[in-house]
């Protein structure tokens, strides 16, 4: 679900708004997918035996960041091969 339907909204035109965004929009994101991840598993937020790190990794989903990190080099790359 959280695949389908929230992260393409988190994801919408990446390229064009990541250098331009402040950090505490981007930190709201990340917390908004944290906040799903927790969900999806059905695990208290209150557990504190798992990083959030650690839990996203289990489930395997990415990083936010680590996707626009990569969304932004294929935007490069696509514009200098063209």
């Amino acid at each position: 679900m959280y695949k389908r339907l929230t992260r393409p909204i988190l994801e919408l035109s990446i390229t064009v708004w990541d250098g331009a965004t402040s950090m505490a929009r981007l930190n709201h994101m990340e917390t908004a997918q944290w906040r799903e991840a927790w969900m999806v598993t059905n695990i208290e937020r209150t557990d504190h035996t798992t990083s959030t790190t650690q839990h996203l990794k289990s489930i395997e989903w990415d990083d936010l960041k680590d996707r626009r990190l990569c969304r932004r080099l294929d935007f490069f790359q696509a514009m200098h091969l063209d």
